[in-house]
């Protein structure tokens, strides 16, 4: 994707977005040849304050556990592009005193397997942290 990622993250409501930008086939979206689908994951995770005792690392009021949500974008075809779209994310958990949200996006590439079914292809695509508050 050429184009970069609009997004808010607001840690007052737990929550965030990325709006996707339309997405036109070799003007601002170029897929590896093979790959006939693509889809737009966004993560938005909690990520504790750590402080240094003991001779390691612990997180700040015990906070323990993996708090993330995901959402993506519907399977669009490669030929075709996709038009503009947004990702809602809200986290359902209570956060520790001194955190701070990091939010990440990224593009996967599918496989039709069967009429009604895209087989996601492993270990091809990307992503990157594109916020945190």
């Amino acid at each position: 994707m050429r184009q970069g990622l609009s997004y808010s993250i607001s840690k007052d409501t737990m929550s965030a977005s990325v709006q996707v930008p339309a997405l036109i086939p070799r003007d601002n979206l170029m897929i590896p040849a093979g790959y006939d689908w693509y889809r737009i994951t966004a993560v938005v995770g909690i990520v504790p304050d750590h402080l240094y005792t003991d001779f390691k690392y612990r997180p700040i009021d015990n906070f323990n556990g993996t708090h993330s949500v995901y959402d993506h974008t519907e399977w669009f075809t490669a030929k075709k592009g996709s038009s503009a779209t947004e990702l809602q994310l809200n986290l359902p958990v209570e956060a520790p005193a001194a955190f701070s949200l990091m939010l990440l996006s990224g593009i996967s590439f599918g496989r039709i397997e069967d009429v009604d079914y895209i087989r996601p292809v492993k270990y091809v695509g990307a992503a990157k942290v594109i916020g945190m508050r």
